[in-house]
This record gives structure tokens, sequence and C-alpha cells, in this order.
């Protein structure tokens, strides 16, 4: 029966026939004293028999740990310290949901997170996560699964890789310290990247996305483009407003562009090499374009060119105008006009700060003319019969002008709001005569007269308090509530309310009566 027992040998439990120890056959010294010379000695403790002394260790260059794959004590530091942050913050904004691992969105927005390693152990189905206005400069730690990132004001830089990121399919970086975007190559699948103020100089790296449908470049560095070799094929949305562009070439590559937005660069022209016919909206407001062909953008519905030095618009091959919404406000240079061909089509035409005069609009009725804003023009007098040229008119806006009268809206009966402030309406040369051009329009909605010799009478005087303040003292007087002037007349019976008083005033018959 002894044949057929088994020893049981565990760490704990030693074995029933213990093998002799052996005296060694040889001197010890002598062994060491055999081995190679390049052969590590392993490091030696020497302990003191006193008990108040420490055993010395050694921690020589050559000593190395046993196993190489664990980690520094710093770095388990690290690690935990990561763990128990993310622990606590997806406690705090999942209060109560007790499966983790199912988790698809997360919002860690001003969370103050400064690192996001090992988030992954957590929520591996992870495909949304917004982590905008925290402290994070590396993106490891981030499922793989996620599509949409968002990481706005943060510390990412171009030696931020997002390697292990390929399935993201949007991507906000913007309001970081990034001067470059090549390190973006990997993301084949990326539909929109806004980039917007950071430091790049250059676009290489993602010129060859042909997924690509919303590019943001928006308050950059950028000086000079060449997009003749990208592969935007798919792209709608280009955004590269506030930098110092003076000169892009290859929009012709871009052939599904819908919207381009070239505010606030150096432009001197815009000229694709052959038209680009998907355009709709073209944004171009203060730069220094000096003409705009509008040949090149055949289907082009808006039109923004404030700020700059145009003069007109053309179409140097003809055609019809298409245009819905124009807005050529301050421009740089005298004698703006826009022929008639082109205002046919305009329901929206913002005009504001150009010298023009009442011959500026064509004889033509414009009919679908809704919307005409044309402050601080120097208008002196209303064009001639502007019932007839602008039936359709809905809004007029003439704010700073220099109009004494209303007659020039006698019977625009479409008309709904009408602004006139800061013009010379009621004036010496009209006398009382100055609401007549009101009469009829059943359907006005607001009119705004405030700042005219008119209507002056109609705000309260500005009263001082009866004794001076002492200095710092910000107390409200008491017979006022702290309210600005607000006015609102009512057209028909001689009445007016002063809103923010606290009494009701009534004017003279003589002022405001329009029949």
């Amino acid at each position: 029966m002894d044949e057929l027992s088994l020893d049981e040998v565990t760490p704990s439990k030693p074995s029933r026939h213990p093998e002799q120890i052996r005296e060694p056959a040889t001197d010890i010294s002598a062994f060491f004293r055999a081995q190679p010379a390049d052969q590590h000695q392993p490091d030696v403790v020497q302990e003191d028999d006193d008990n108040d002394t420490i055993p010395a260790r050694s921690f020589g260059r050559l000593a190395r740990p046993r196993n190489p794959a664990d980690a520094t004590f710093l770095t388990e530091c690290s690690f935990g310290v990561a763990h128990d942050a993310l622990v606590k913050l997806i406690t705090d904004v999942q209060p109560f949901e007790p499966y983790w691992e199912e988790l698809r969105s997360i919002d860690l927005r001003g969370k103050g997170v400064d690192s996001v390693a090992r988030l992954k152990e957590f929520l591996p189905k992870l495909e949304e996560i917004k982590l905008n206005e925290n402290a994070i400069s590396y993106l490891s730690g981030i499922p793989s699964s996620v599509r949409t990132l968002h990481v706005p004001s943060n510390r990412l830089t171009s030696l931020t890789s997002v390697n292990h990121l390929r399935n993201l399919q949007y991507l906000d970086i913007s309001r970081n310290q990034l001067d470059s975007v090549s390190q973006l190559s990997c993301l084949v699948h990326l539909r929109e990247l806004k980039a917007d103020d950071n430091k790049i100089s250059s676009l290489n790296g993602i010129l060859d996305m042909d997924g690509l449908i919303r590019l943001s470049v928006k308050s950059n560095q950028l000086e000079r483009l060449d997009l003749a070799d990208a592969k935007w094929t798919r792209l709608e949305v280009l955004e590269l407003a506030d930098n110092t562009i003076t000169a892009i070439k290859g929009l012709e590559s871009l052939s599904s562009l819908r919207v381009l937005n070239m505010d606030d660069n150096d432009l001197t022209s815009l000229a694709p090499s052959r038209p680009l016919a998907t355009l709709r909206e073209l944004r171009v407001n203060n730069n220094d374009l000096y003409t705009l062909d509008l040949t090149d953008f055949p289907r082009l519905k808006t039109v923004y060119a404030d700020e700059n030095r145009l003069r007109t618009l053309h179409r140097s091959a003809g055609g019809v105008g298409r245009i819905e919404a124009l807005s050529m406000r301050n421009q740089r240079c005298s004698g703006l006009h826009i022929s008639a061909r082109e205002l046919e089509s305009v329901k929206r035409l913002y005009i504001s700060g150009n010298e023009i005069k009442p011959t500026f609009f064509p004889e033509s009725p414009l009919y679908k003319l809704e919307y005409l804003e044309a402050v601080a023009c120097r208008l002196s007098a209303w064009p001639a019969r502007m019932v007839d040229r602008m039936p359709g008119l809905r809004v007029l806006n003439l704010n700073y002008n220099f109009l004494d009268h209303l007659d020039g809206l006698s019977g625009m009966t479409g008309l709904r709001r009408v602004t006139v402030v800061g013009n010379r309406l009621g004036g010496s040369a009209t006398g009382g005569k100055v609401m007549r051009g009101l009469k009829g329009l059943t359907g006005l909605e607001e009119v705004d007269l405030r700042m005219n010799p008119s209507t002056l009478g109609f705000y309260l005087p500005v009263l001082s308090h009866p004794s001076s303040p002492e200095p710092g003292d910000t107390r409200v007087p008491s017979n006022s509530n702290g309210n600005g002037n607000k006015t609102a007349i009512l057209l028909g019976r001689p009445n007016y309310t002063v809103l923010g008083a606290s009494q009701t005033s009534r004017a003279g018959n003589d002022r405001l009566e329009i029949g």
C-alpha cells in the first residue's frame, strides 16, 4: 500500500520524505572563482547581527527587477490615482447607472479631468464622449469604439496620438495647442472635423480624407492654401474664417462644396479655374476683394461680402442672377452700384454703410424683395415711386439717414415693420405732416421713430438726485426704477405709454394725428 500512496507536496505541507541536506563537495569560494568574468554576480544583502541596524540593499545600475513588465512604484501610483478619479467622475455623472459597461455616451465637460487612462476598462462600449474644458494632454485610454469625440479647450498638441481611435466620425479639437493636423491622417472614417482656435499653419495630413463632409479650421495661422491635390470630393462645408489667407487655389476640386466661409482674411481675388456649380453660400466679409465674378458661382443663393473694396457685382459670361440674400455693407470705396439683373431675384438686401442715392434702385420692379436694410447711407430723399419699385417689401430699415418725412411709404400696404431711427423727421420744413405717409398702412405691426425731432418730447427728462451722492454710492434715486426709457408709440389714437415710468402720459393731438 505504501507504493500506491502519493506524496502531497504543497508550499504549506512538506514532503513526507524530506531529503537530507548535503554538505558542498567543494569550497563555495572556489565555485565563484570558477564562474566566467562576464557573468553577472547577484547582489549580496549583508545583514548585521545587531537588531538596531537596518539591512542595506543594493540598487546598482546592473540590478533589474525580476519581471521587466512590472511597472514602477510611481507608475502604479499614477494609474491608481487615475483609476480612483475616473470612478468618482463616472459615479457623479451617472449615479443611477449600475451597468457601466453598457454605456454608449458620457458627458465629462468641465470636470477638471487631466487623464482618461483606463477609461476603456470601465466603458468599453462607449461611442460618444464630451471632454470639453478640461486639462487633457493625451487621449490614451479612450476606447476604440468611440465615434464622436469632443475635446475642445484642453491641452492637446500635435504630438497627441489618435491611432487607436480609427472609428472616429466626428472630432472637435478646437481651442487646443495644435500647430499641425498631420497626426490625424489615420482617421479614414472621419466625416466632420473642427479645429478652430489653434495654431495650425498647414492642412497637410488631412488632404487625403475622402470621407470628409464638414471641415472648420477658423482662427488659425493659415496663409496660403493649395487644394488642387485634395481628395475632398464629398466636402460640403469649408470654414476658413479668421486666418491670414492671401490666396487659395484648387477650389474647383471640391466638387460637392455648398458653403464656403472665408471671412476675415486677406484675399484680393477669388477666381477658381472653373465654375463651382454646387456652391450655394459664399462668405467673404472683411477681405480686400476688388472684384467678384458671379460667373464662377452660377448657383449661388447667399452672398455676404461686407467690408471689401467692391464697387459692383458682375457676370463675365452673362447668365441669370439667382441670389436671394445679398449683403454688401461698408465697402471701402465709393460709388456702389448693383445691376437690376443681380437684384431681380434678391429677397434680402443689406447695403448699410455705403453712400447711395435715390437712383441706386433700378426702375424695374423688384418683386421678390422683402427685406431692405440701408442704415447710414446718407439718404436725404425717398426713391421715386417706391411702392411700384418694391411692391413686396415687408421690412424696411432706414436708420441714421437724413429723411425728414415718411411720404415715400405711401401705398406700401404690405409693410409690417418700419425703422427710421435717428433721422430728421419732424423738422421745421415738414411741420406736423411727418406721419402722413403712414396713412392707410393697416398691416403695420411695428414702427420705430426714436431719436427724431418729432419724438424727442416722448422721453422723460433726465433727473438728477437732489443731493450729490458720495463717492462709491451706487444707490438708485427714489424717483427712478433703474430701467432705461422704453417708448412704445401706439399709432391710431393720440395716446402713448412711457414704459418704465410710474404714470401714463398723453400727447397733443396735433403731433400724432394720422388721418
